[in-house]
């Protein structure tokens, strides 16, 4: 088809949309923006001076006269002209880019929407940069229900951008929604493409309950590709789930999700510490501060690897050091052994159980005493309540002394299981086991 033919009556019916309403409220958003970006992205550069259509009385036989003129009078709803210009630079250019945008941003003014459609469709085609055409197309493919070629017409869009404007992005959560979306979705963000992490972002900080479910729907698809989720973005997902008190699924996410070695069958993760501290909440969570180092490395002795060592100078606020846990109501036992390098009395430093979103603390322990050069058992039985915790922490606390004393200890071999037996609520016990 030639886009400088005349100009035909368009008696294709159009095509209905089925599209969740919220969807069609923000492409109607988007086409207040699409009309915008006639400003925002510099229709001024589109002219050869400040007036085109002087330009045009000098220059008729200029094509870019031609098209400047065409397109200046887009923004004034000028559509029959701006045609007529367009269709005549178009006659002297067949290949201008801009031309043949101007001439089916005018066709679908005049309301002939599937000629506007094969012509701009030819522009995007011939430039993926002009962020009106892009919009236009986009807009049009997801009406159309055609996602992978919408989804397309976004990442052109987003790419360009050093910071990511949400509307785009949430043009892409809200066609997500149609069940149909997901799957090309998934299939353009395992491109990686540069706006992937802010747009996990976006969901997981939606107002929205049904983004955040979008979120996992598209994290679970990209578990099988060659982009699978990473930690950080699924860290951002977990931890909206937590913030929504949804601890069971975060959990079952966590362990569907994570990255291969990251999650066990163990009800404590990484209590051997042989792997790096990760950004989910169901692992470690370190932090370092003034006066206050933690950090996973070798471990002093023999047989232990790797293990978490803490520098703590006695008298700084400690940072936090957790895990996040989901413990059914029942009894547990939690053990571990430590080191105490400094020789300072790691007694200061206590774990705690405790009741997540509460002040309940479920259980304490630290290292017994001991020589300052050998490894020591530690463990405590405790149990969840059947009401007020479906979810709890593990943190090493550390109460600040008034004078500076250096402490350096080690932990390995963590873990929570079962109790064997069970114990009364609030009863605990301290020591070895």
């Amino acid at each position: 088809m030639s886009v400088a033919e005349p100009l035909k009556q368009d008696n294709a019916a159009p095509r209905r949309s089925r599209l969740p309403t919220f969807l069609a409220f923000i492409l109607t958003i988007a086409a207040v923006w699409l009309a915008g970006q006639f400003v925002t992205q510099g229709l001024s550069d589109y002219f050869l001076d400040s007036n085109p259509g002087l330009a045009v009385a000098w220059r008729g036989d200029s094509p870019d006269a031609l098209t400047r003129f065409a397109t200046s009078l887009l923004p004034a709803r000028r559509y029959e002209l701006a045609a007529r210009f367009a269709r005549r630079a178009l006659k002297l250019a067949p290949l201008n880019a801009t031309a043949i945008t101007a001439y089916g941003l005018a066709l679908d003014g005049l309301g002939h929407a599937n000629k506007a459609d094969q012509v701009l469709t030819i522009a995007g085609e011939r430039s993926w940069r002009d962020a009106p055409t892009q919009i236009w197309l986009l807009k049009r493919r997801l009406l159309q229900g055609r996602y992978a070629e919408g989804f397309a017409h976004v990442d052109a869009l987003l790419r360009q951008e050093e910071r990511y404007p949400p509307l785009p992005l949430a043009i892409l959560a809200a066609a997500a929604l149609d069940p149909k979306a997901v799957q090309p979705l998934a299939d353009r963000l395992s491109f990686d493409p540069s706006w992937r992490v802010p747009f996990f972002i976006f969901l997981a900080n939606a107002p929205r309950a049904d983004f955040v479910d979008e979120e996992g729907a598209l994290l679970t698809r990209l578990k099988g590709t060659s982009a699978p989720p990473t930690d950080q973005e699924l860290g951002y997902y977990l931890s909206r789930l937590i913030h929504d008190q949804r601890y069971a699924e975060a959990e079952a996410a966590w362990r569907r999700l994570a990255p291969p070695g990251t999650a066990s069958s163990t009800l404590l993760s990484n209590g051997d510490f042989e792997h790096p501290a990760g950004q989910s909440p169901f692992e470690w969570q370190l932090a370092s501060g003034v006066g206050w180092t933690a950090q996973i490395a070798g471990a002093p002795g023999d047989g232990h690897g790797k293990a978490l060592n803490v520098d703590y100078d006695g008298v700084s606020p400690p940072q936090p050091l957790r895990q996040f846990l989901v413990l059914a109501p029942g009894a547990y036992h939690f053990s571990g052994m430590g080191y105490d390098q400094s020789g300072q009395g790691a007694g200061s430093m206590v774990w705690q159980v405790a009741c997540y979103g509460s002040s309940t603390v479920l259980a304490s322990v630290a290292i017994p005493p001991g020589p300052s050069d050998e490894w020591r058992p530690f463990s405590v039985d405790f149990t969840v309540p059947s009401t007020a915790c479906t979810a709890q922490t593990l943190s090493l606390t550390a109460t600040p002394a008034d004078v500076h004393e250096d402490i350096n200890v080690w932990y390995d071999n963590l873990g929570v299981v079962p109790a064997k037996a069970p114990v009364a609520p609030g009863a605990q016990s301290g020591g070895a086991p």
